[in-house]
């Protein structure tokens, strides 16, 4: 027979969990709708190694890729990776840097359990069940991804979705000065412009990429368009296609500066292309990789308005002019260093000159030489 309680002894309610308890405990998920998403991100490639994450326990090897499930996981948009249906579009590396990587996976939405969340026609903004809002997951992700990773948009995705195949195509820029690093003169754009024209069409590029040969079966790939384009003080190499090869862009781009410097021809790249002409890869080094950025990856099952509230918009302008204005106070400060180095040249040379007992002025020399 169980003990009967003394006439005081009042069962005490249950305690409230502190804040620090309810967040160690995580959010219940299963209050919540989660809608499938297309996330558009951005990122500045030098601080990270590559975009996809690195399973290699010990090695702190920090990817933007880690970031973003950092960020998802903070703002209780998705309890993690394997179970949020991730996939993305692109896989850049080391110093690769993106404007239009895309992402997809299901996210917590505003809605609660059993409420519609809207069909593919949704837009950030539009009003949810009981007047709600949804989310707003380009702020909230913003609000805690590091300055060099940013959301852009996102736009309401089928679960069948996935960003790497239902991609249609990607477009790569590689920027670079009008002059080569290696002669000093400039580069013949249009003979780059000429090889580049040659890249496009279905093609094999062995010749152009870094072999994979235990993943990669098929090195044939689709070029829809190839060019080199003014900007500003330099230039950029732009390709469009449907997929590409590992290191194939940076290959490319070592073989278009080949021909800007004059040390090959653009057919070169009819060359390269013929494999049962050149069956092996010749010996050159890739470009670097910092100047690349992925520019855009285009679906066509996604309408092309996957923009941002106008709020995040202006925030994330406001974040671009800063950058850009940052840029370029840095290469002004780059080219007050190299006018000082001539202005000690000049004297050096000057004063050897005085010292040999030769009377012409430099400088005017110099000026008339342009």
């Amino acid at each position: 027979m169980e003990e009967a309680l003394a006439p005081d002894a009042v069962a005490s309610p249950p305690r409230k969990k502190s804040k620090k308890e309810k967040k160690k405990a995580g959010m219940d998920m299963s209050r919540y709708e989660q809608r499938c998403i297309a996330l558009w991100i951005s990122y500045e490639g030098g601080a990270y190694s590559g975009f996809a994450e690195q399973n290699i326990p010990g090695a702190g090897v920090d990817t933007v890729e880690r970031q973003l499930f950092a960020a998802l996981k903070k703002t209780c948009l998705v309890e993690s990776r394997e179970s949020c249906g991730y996939s993305r579009c692109g896989r850049t590396d080391k110093g690769v840097s993106a404007l239009g990587q895309v992402v997809g996976l299901r996210v917590r939405s505003a809605a609660r359990a059993g409420e519609p969340v809207g069909g593919l026609d949704f837009h950030a903004g539009d009003a949810l069940a009981g007047g709600r809002r949804e989310l707003d997951y380009v702020n909230m992700l913003n609000r805690v991804l590091p300055d060099d990773v940013r959301a852009l948009a996102w736009r309401p995705v089928v679960p069948e979705f996935s960003a790497r195949f239902s991609c249609a195509s990607r477009t790569y820029r590689y920027f670079f000065p009008a002059t080569s690093p290696n002669t000093g003169a400039a580069y013949d754009v249009p003979a780059m412009a000429a090889a580049a024209a040659r890249l496009v069409g279905d093609h094999d590029f062995r010749n152009f990429c870094k072999m994979d040969v235990l993943h990669v079966k098929n090195f044939r790939r689709v070029v829809y368009a190839a060019d080199v384009r003014k900007t500003g003080d330099g230039f950029f190499f732009e390709i469009h296609g449907q997929a590409f090869l590992w290191h194939m862009v940076r290959s490319l781009v070592a073989v278009l500066f080949l021909v800007g410097e004059g040390l090959e021809p653009p057919a070169v790249v009819d060359a390269l292309l013929d494999v049962a002409r050149t069956p092996r890869k010749p010996q050159y080094l890739i470009a670097d990789e910092r100047p690349l950025v992925l520019h855009d990856c285009a679906f066509d099952t996604l309408s092309p308005d996957a923009a941002p509230l106008p709020e995040p918009l202006d925030y994330l302008a406001t974040h671009f002019e800063g950058a850009y204005r940052a840029a370029v106070v840095e290469a002004a400060k780059r080219r007050n260093d190299l006018e000082r180095l001539d202005a000690f040249a000049f004297a050096a040379i000057e004063e050897k000159r005085a010292t040999d007992g030769d009377q012409r002025d430099f400088h005017t020399e110099k000026r008339a030489a342009g």
